[in-house]
């Protein structure tokens, strides 16, 4: 009993004086580990000591992990408020830039309205372009339908032309039905800005406009389109006999 004892007793002194060497490098909850595996040792001899040290060990890395994730969870918090304050300054920049190009719409519309009808038409013109197989129209693009809409509310004497193209890719029949729904998805979106139907006149050319070179990635992304023409009374009437 006394051996057992005495053993208890050097191994006690032998980490309390490593602890003591230690106290400056070790936190509140290094010293509560060692000292709680120490009281736990003493309790059943040397074994009991040993088992106690690793008991203690382990307290140790279960209060540096709790600290750690302490730690953790006030960086994320930080960045989750910085992150709303960013989504805030965001909202506000796109609404700014929002009223922007109203106010620019505005200007141009006018502007346009204090220029002859024919030469209107002559500046006015362009394409938009899809995705492959696809029909559906960006944000930007419905941003300037928009603006046309309200330059052709300046100019009542004015017809718009639409003309849908696929490029050569896909079968025929496909491409042919692709051109068709652009050509309908630009149609739609300037009818529900105000757009009187009449004064719309569109067509659909499939694949047979299509002209780039076999691979050439560019030149069908720029086949992939609705073209966007304004005709002056006479060209409309031109274009109207064309079609039939």
């Amino acid at each position: 009993m006394r051996k057992k004892i005495i053993a208890v007793v050097i191994l006690a002194a032998c980490m309390a004086s490593g602890a003591q060497a230690e106290e400056r490098e070790l936190g509140r909850g290094e010293k509560i580990g060692l000292g709680v595996g120490l009281v736990v040792g003493s309790f059943a001899g040397p074994p009991g000591a040993v088992f106690g040290a690793i008991f203690g060990a382990t307290l140790v890395d279960i209060y540096s992990r709790a600290r750690q994730r302490d730690a953790l969870t006030g960086q994320v918090q930080a960045l989750e408020a910085e992150t709303q304050e960013y989504q805030a300054e965001t909202h506000q920049l796109r609404e700014a830039l929002a009223d922007a190009r109203t106010a620019v719409a505005a200007a141009r519309v006018q502007l346009a309205s204090q220029v002859p009808g024919e030469q209107v038409a002559d500046s006015v013109g362009f394409d938009l372009l899809f995705r492959t197989g696809a029909s559906e129209l960006g944000e930007d693009d419905l941003a300037r339908l928009h603006q046309l809409v309200g330059l052709l509310e300046a100019h009542p004497e004015l017809q718009l032309r639409l003309d849908g193209f696929a490029d050569q890719r896909g079968e025929f029949d496909f491409n042919q039905q692709l051109s068709e729904a652009r050509v309908a998805a630009v149609r739609e979106v300037l009818e529900q800005a105000g757009l009187e139907p009449q004064r719309i006149q569109i067509a659909a050319w499939g694949e047979s406009e299509a002209r780039a070179i076999e691979g050439d990635l560019d030149g069908y992304a720029m086949e992939r389109k609705v073209r966007v023409r304004l005709l002056a009374p006479a060209s409309a009437m031109s274009a109207r006999s064309v079609d039939q």
